[in-house]
């Protein structure tokens, strides 16, 4: 065999800024691992002789040695980054090679080395042998010069770096799929930044104390790339505590210059020194993530960016039109809310004050925040069933007649059948609220006389917020009270009128009272 180097492989060119990604992916491997199992000393040192100074993708070959079975597979166990292995089949006995390409597929589940069989003598089944085995290839040693052994060298290496990126875009994928789903469980759009960017560190192998990354969203960078200034949305690593900073006061002028560039472009750069990601949400917003990355980071494919980034674009989407609905939910709700209170000459600011005294007063009780918001919304809507009430009745400045109260009492049914069947949590607390927030804790109460904790909760703490809020305001029929007048009453009415100890808790709360009453004046 001889020694001459036919064939030396030149590194692929790329551009000064940008990575090419199949040669960034293999540049963990300093070089070619290429695993010689052979008895003989000789083709040992010829093999080694013959590849001398070889080199692929710019990159040169590491050669090792094992001259028995139990040498290889100890070999193949301590490097699963072997590229290729040249094997000859009898070793301490007959087809013994054969074994150890069995424990490199089925145990170490070895499916990248590529395997070459090089056999002294003639095998008639070596087709059905390398599908049994799932070898590679399968050469004489005879036939193998210096030349054949380069060209198959260089195959063997771009089988394995293809079958490699393969590999790691399928690792990646799965990574990226594995964190969509968990994006598109995230509620808010900061919950949704930071967690793109700890799953992006995730995907890209980097750990949490040597991972730094920030997003800034921004709808100016769409018109205007060059005259927008971007601020810090949400930042990990070294820019914790960035948030709303601008990129430009934490960053050098050539990496503005790369924000800036991908923007124009809407594209992602894979750049030695980061990762910029830009996201185009079909909320006229854009999203670009910052990455710090070293030349030796494992990147992801340019495929498998563009799979990313619009999964996170559809999430922000989906946050804001959630977020959307939820606003309009909301002041549709308010707004009826209002439409009743209107029809008693009362304002808006009764139902706002309500509903804060009412979240208060849940929260101070020990009710769970998203509850106590369910109550706080479903509280604005405590007497709509006004709007079935004449108004000479609702409005009328003396004292009501014993029939016009007894009609006036209808409003608590009325809210409640206009409520009722519904699926819709916020409206089945709406409609317990409305009938309920009449009753007594004495029994005394409309619409059903229930007593005590027959009274739903909702109902029992939505009572004090409204005579509260009815006492401390003027009204067709009466002067406002002071606030500290009306917190005495409710303090004398507990035990009857009111649940003793949800109005315990509201006088207690005397200062968060006054500060709502001041904030939602008249």
């Amino acid at each position: 065999m001889g020694a001459e180097n036919l064939f030396v492989s030149k590194p692929s060119k790329t551009s000064a800024r940008e990575c090419d990604f199949t040669q960034a992916s293999l540049k963990k491997q300093v070089c070619w691992k290429i695993l010689i199992v052979d008895a003989d000393k000789n083709e040992h040192s010829l093999t080694k002789l013959a590849l001398a100074g070889f080199l692929y993708d710019g990159r040169a070959v590491e050669i090792s040695s094992a001259f028995s079975s139990v040498e290889a597979k100890t070999y193949l166990e301590d490097n699963p980054d072997t590229a290729i292995v040249l094997m000859d089949v009898d070793l301490e006995e007959d087809k013994s090679g054969f074994e150890v390409v069995r424990f490199a597929r089925h145990e170490l589940h070895n499916r990248l080395a590529r395997i070459i069989l090089r056999v002294s003598k003639s095998y008639d089944l070596a087709r059905q042998i390398m599908l049994e085995y799932d070898i590679n290839d399968f050469r004489s040693k005879s036939e193998l010069n210096a030349h054949k052994l380069h060209m198959l060298i260089v195959a063997a290496l771009r089988s394995y770096s293809d079958m490699r990126l393969v590999a790691e875009n399928n690792v990646s994928l799965t990574k990226i799929v594995s964190a969509t789903a968990a994006i598109y469980k995230m509620q808010s759009a900061p919950e949704l930044l930071r967690g793109v960017l700890t799953k992006i560190g995730e995907i890209m192998n980097l750990p949490h104390e040597n991972f730094s990354a920030f997003c800034c969203v921004s709808d100016r960078i769409l018109l205007e790339p060059s005259n927008t200034v971007l601020t810090i949305s949400t930042g990990i690593g070294d820019f914790v505590g960035c948030e709303d900073k601008a990129v430009c006061d934490v960053l050098p002028p050539y990496a503005i210059t790369d924000i800036y560039d991908c923007a124009k472009d809407q594209d992602h750069y894979i750049l030695p020194d980061a990762l910029i990601l830009f996201c185009k949400t079909h909320s006229a917003k854009a999203i670009v993530i910052y990455v710090k990355k070293s030349a030796e980071t494992a990147p992801i494919a340019r495929s498998l960016l563009n799979i990313l980034s619009a999964n996170i674009a559809i999430a922000y989407d989906n946050i804001a039109l959630n977020n959307e609905l939820e606003q309009t939910r909301r002041e549709v709700i308010e707004r009826i809310g209002v439409m009743a209170e209107y029809r008693s000459q009362e304002t808006g600011n009764h139902i706002k004050r309500v509903a804060r005294y009412s979240y208060m007063l849940a929260i101070a009780a020990g009710m769970v925040e998203p509850e106590a918001k369910l109550l706080q919304e479903a509280s604005t809507m405590h007497d709509i069933g006004k709007v079935g009430i004449a108004d000479s009745i609702l409005n009328k400045p003396g004292s009501l007649t014993p029939e016009e109260y007894e009609e006036i009492k209808e409003h608590a049914n009325l809210g409640g059948e206009i409520l009722r069947n519904s699926s819709s949590r916020l409206m089945q607390i709406s409609e317990i609220i409305a009938r309920e927030h009449h009753e007594r804790w004495d029994g005394c109460g409309y619409p059903r006389g229930l007593k005590g904790e027959e009274i739903h909760p909702y109902g029992r703490i939505v009572a004090i917020a409204d005579v509260f809020d009815a006492l401390t305001t003027d009204r067709v029929y009466k002067k406002a009270w002071s606030a500290d007048e009306a917190l005495n009453f409710i303090r004398d009415q507990a035990g009857k009128h009111f649940d003793p100890h949800f109005a315990q808790l509201f006088v207690e709360n005397r200062d968060r009272v006054l500060e709502i009453l001041r904030e939602c004046k008249d």
